[in-house]
């Protein structure tokens, strides 16, 4: 198939556990995101022009604390590609009818980019008769009550980026395989952004901090 549309959307948070640390100033490092396409919104609380100009998230009035024990977002982007190269994974999948059995071989490729975290890959399963695994690269089972077939493979990185499956069908039009959903977790973003360190407003002195960062798929459909 090809891409038909792929809407990335992202945000960083900050939370704050202390008084004593909440009058601060986030040194942002930020890759070649122009040449992407990224777009960039900062809170309204967020001093924009500072940002612009040394890509530093710092309130504008730096006399005033962040608030403490919730997560604040504090800096967005979007982005908006019809390369399909950027794509994290794609599916293929490629059902054939051979009397009335339907053979379906569906093959996942992974971009060298991103490491997956549980990829699922959800298969609609048509008719009354459960599918004949013929092969599949990771684990597999099969949701009766939700008549799907569940293919999974909790890490994909350099060792599988690509997998394949093939199972067959009794009696059933070939398109009640679709749509096709997916799901998966990842490290890595799209937008090159990082963080070199949290000061003081102050005196600008060291901060303790810690950084997680994730990529999770909202919604990833393969529709035939």
């Amino acid at each position: 198939g090809t891409l038909e549309g792929m809407d990335i959307q992202g945000n960083m948070t900050l939370e704050v556990h202390t008084e004593e640390s909440s009058c601060i100033r986030v040194l942002t490092e930020l890759g070649d995101n122009q040449s992407q396409g990224i777009q960039f919104k900062t809170h309204p609380n967020i001093d924009k022009a500072l940002f612009n100009k040394s890509s530093t998230l710092g309130l504008k009035d730096p006399n005033r604390p962040f608030p403490t024990g919730s997560a604040l977002g504090v800096l967005k982007w979007r982005l908006s590609p019809k390369d399909e190269s950027m794509m994290p994974l794609q599916i293929s999948c490629w059902p054939s009818v051979s009397g009335s059995d339907t053979y379906v071989n569906i093959e996942y490729e992974a971009s060298e980019a991103f490491d997956l975290q549980n990829l699922t890959i959800v298969i609609p399963i048509p008719g009354n008769s459960p599918p004949q695994v013929n092969s599949c690269d990771g684990d597999y089972q099969l949701d009766s009550r939700n008549q799907c077939l569940v293919w999974q493979n909790e890490l994909v990185d350099d060792s599988n980026r690509n997998g394949s499956m093939e199972f067959v069908l009794q009696n059933v039009d070939p398109e009640g395989i679709y749509p096709i959903e997916v799901q998966f977790a990842s490290t890595s973003l799209f937008c090159q952004i990082g963080v070199a360190g949290v000061v003081t407003c102050s005196g600008e002195e060291p901060v303790r901090y810690a950084l997680k960062s994730m990529l999770n798929s909202d919604t990833y459909e393969v529709v035939g």
